[in-house]
């Protein structure tokens, strides 16, 4: 295999999403470019697990919390089914 062969084959791959974005960059503003950024940040759950780690809840009051909401959404489904 020659060089040439080598680089006939690196075109023919299709680009990474990850080089994708970074050529859209060039010509993005920086509005545009935040907007990604935020929806991204959102996408990925980064935020969410960023206030869930701010601070150390017990597994007995994780174990609450999933109760009461189960709790709460079997009131709010009979309430509605009554409607």
């Amino acid at each position: 295999m020659t060089k040439d062969d080598k680089q006939s084959f690196d075109s023919d791959k299709p680009k990474a999403d990850s080089d994708r974005r970074r050529n859209d960059r060039k010509h993005d503003s920086l509005e545009v470019l935040l907007r990604k950024f935020k929806r991204r940040v959102k996408e990925d759950g980064i935020l969410k697990e960023y206030k869930d780690r701010e601070h150390y809840v017990k597994p007995s009051e994780k174990k609450q919390q999933r109760m009461r909401s189960a709790q709460r959404r079997t009131y709010l489904q009979q309430k509605a089914d009554e409607l």
